[in-house]
């Protein structure tokens, strides 16, 4: 059962401050006040997901994190407090810095999401739903998601086309899904090496999860396994009806390029990558995930 409404949406009522379209955000970490540990990390990991399926907001990638964080003389494994995310926000240009708390109720949980002005700290959007048990707080963070993405200025008939179910476009196993958010950190911390045994144990823990598999192939190209590479590309491509559209792009393009060397196959999948979210090939704004696929359109780097 989908987690129900436990508050209010604020700005449901009142015109909440709206984002400009293709506006870049900072995803914050959570402040988990469960006691459990399996919400940390994953939680931000799996709302950047959410979130990074609007092509009405850029979500700021791990690399410009953190390179922003090295700036700020922090270390790489720097968590994403409100205030920390502010100053990666402000260092990054961005607009806007999305926060989230995850806290004990009744026999559940409270999930709340809150969208801040980095500039001002102002409050642009607050969502809070209630999910029942452990099992359907991912659940209830989607629906948090979606509602933050209209409140934001986003229309409905782009959140309904762009959302696909956390559970299906992740997994539904939180522990899988704290092992790839680890992973995650890792390669951007310490590299390939040292995210490997994490990454391997997500798909382990959830053998369906498709978006591991994809990160999986990435890893073991970059140490030089290729054969590994392409098994772990061709089963994230089986399984690429299990991932947001924005990953099903990536999927696609990557197999492609580096399983059956398709070429025009692979333009083809990143004009229609472009022309769904446009501006995630612009050349001040590309993500870490697209800026390799700018050799395939011809367009500068």
């Amino acid at each position: 059962m989908i987690a129900f409404v436990a508050a209010t949406v604020f700005g449901l009522h009142h015109k909440a401050h709206a984002l400009p379209a293709q506006s870049s955000v900072v995803v914050a970490d959570f402040a988990n006040t469960t006691g459990d540990p399996i919400f940390d990390g994953a939680l931000r990991q799996a709302l950047a997901i959410d979130v990074g399926q609007s092509p009405f907001l850029n979500v700021i990638s791990d690399r410009r994190v953190a390179a922003a964080l090295k700036q700020m003389e922090e270390p790489a494994a720097t968590r994403l407090s409100r205030e920390i995310a502010r100053q990666v926000c402000l260092r990054t240009n961005s607009q806007a810095l999305i926060a989230g708390t995850i806290a004990p109720r009744d026999k559940g949980y409270q999930v709340e999401l809150e969208a801040l002005d980095c500039q001002t700290e102002k409050t642009l959007a607050s969502v809070e739903l209630e999910a029942r048990n452990r099992d359907h707080v991912l659940r209830a963070l989607d629906d948090a998601d979606a509602k933050l993405r209209r409140e934001l200025g986003e229309s409905l008939p782009s959140v309904q086309k762009l959302r696909t179910a956390l559970v299906e476009a992740t997994t539904t196993s939180l522990e899988a899904l704290q092992a790839f958010s680890t992973a995650q950190s890792l390669r951007q911390q310490k590299g390939n090496t040292e995210a490997l045994p994490y990454i391997k144990r997500a798909v382990e823990l959830d053998p369906n999860f498709a978006a591991a598999y994809a990160v999986l192939g990435n890893v073991y190209a970059n140490l030089a396994e290729p054969n590994l590479a392409r098994q772990s590309l061709q089963r994230a491509y089986e399984l690429r009806n299990r991932v947001s559209e924005a990953e099903r792009f990536y999927i696609e393009a990557a197999y492609c390029d580096d399983v059956t060397g398709e070429s025009g196959k692979i333009i083809q999948t990143c004009q229609e990558w472009a022309r769904s979210y446009p501006s995630r090939f612009r050349g001040d704004q590309q993500s870490d995930s697209v800026a390799w696929q700018y050799s395939w359109l011809g367009k500068p780097k």
